[in-house]
């Protein structure tokens, strides 16, 4: 089981540095933002976490409005931060991370099939582009497309991801209830894509939620069998709607171990391929997270004694 770096954004906040890359470009803070993006990431590795991340989440507003030049600048800067983090540590793939055409946490604006799939497509060659660069291919990375919240965007992304043959693995974000955010279960939207992809997206997981949700999402299965396709969980630091992470107030919230047991735990429960902390984490909080998977599993304490 591999342990997911923790969130950028949250992180960077705290450093005072923007995750929007227009304020980073138009405040010429490009050289700041990149020294802590690589800060970051190195503390994630020294944490022990196993899978990298390219910090490209808040990158898609770029796309929106245009500037496709800068999307490509701000990519390469992130890439270039991680690689510099990682020095000659070999991991398997980096995972490039995505985010959602538009507000996360807002289904009515998520884009209908179609629209979806112009623009992860669009992404996901700029992404190709930038690869190439850095001498990379894409059986190098996996894109790891965060906070779905509606079927159909989901299915979109699965659709443009199938078209260039990008590895791809798709993580929702659900209520309390355990459901996506449009209402529709995970089982059900699961089924669709891999009925109509040919089975295509490597797997399926739930990041920006409750620590809870992994347990009300299977609760709702019908067909057991396809609870195998969720292979990694990376939820919220405490039992909230996710939009409440908007506010730094909520990150402040006590007994974070509470939810790193809980993590762990599910990890080992369903054999995820990953787990980790999105909104409200950072990199202490994922060393914890090392240490509680390494005690039941004793190749990843040696993997963690020799990261610190």
């Amino acid at each position: 089981m591999k342990i997911l770096f923790g969130p950028y954004g949250c992180v960077l906040s705290s450093l005072g540095i923007s995750s929007n890359a227009l304020t980073v470009k138009r405040q010429g803070q490009q050289h700041w933002y990149r020294i802590a993006v690589e800060l970051i990431a190195r503390g994630y590795v020294n944490a022990g976490a196993t899978m990298p991340t390219v910090n490209a989440f808040f990158l898609r507003p770029l796309l929106k409005e245009g500037f496709v030049e800068l999307y490509k600048e701000m990519l390469s800067l992130n890439l270039e931060a991680l690689l510099a983090a990682l020095g000659d540590k070999s991991y398997e793939r980096i995972a490039i991370c995505l985010g959602p055409a538009n507000d996360c946490y807002q289904p009515a604006l998520a884009p209908d099939i179609a629209q979806a799939h112009l623009f992860a497509k669009r992404q996901y060659e700029l992404c190709i582009e930038v690869l190439n660069r850095f001498g990379f291919s894409i059986s190098d990375v996996v894109i790891l497309h965060e906070t779905i919240g509606t079927d159909r965007e989901a299915l979109g992304i699965s659709q443009a991801a199938q078209s260039l043959n990008m590895p791809l693995i798709i993580s929702f974000v659900v209520d309390r209830d355990g459901c996506l955010l449009n209402g529709e279960t995970v089982e059900h939207v699961i089924s669709r894509i891999d009925r109509e992809t040919l089975g295509f997206v490597e797997g399926f997981s739930l990041n920006c939620c409750s620590p809870h949700a992994f347990d009300r999402v299977i609760a709702a299965f019908e067909d057991k069998n396809l609870i195998n396709r969720l292979i990694g969980f990376y939820p919220n630091s405490c039992d909230a709607n996710p939009s409440v992470y908007e506010t730094e107030e909520a990150l402040m919230e006590p007994r974070k171990i509470d939810s790193l047991q809980t993590i762990a735990e599910k990890g080992r429960q369903y054999d995820l391929k990953f787990v980790g902390g999105c909104c409200g984490f950072g990199y202490h909080d994922i060393k914890l997270l090392a240490s509680l998977i390494a005690l039941t599993d004793p190749r990843l304490f040696r993997h963690c004694q020799g990261q610190s």
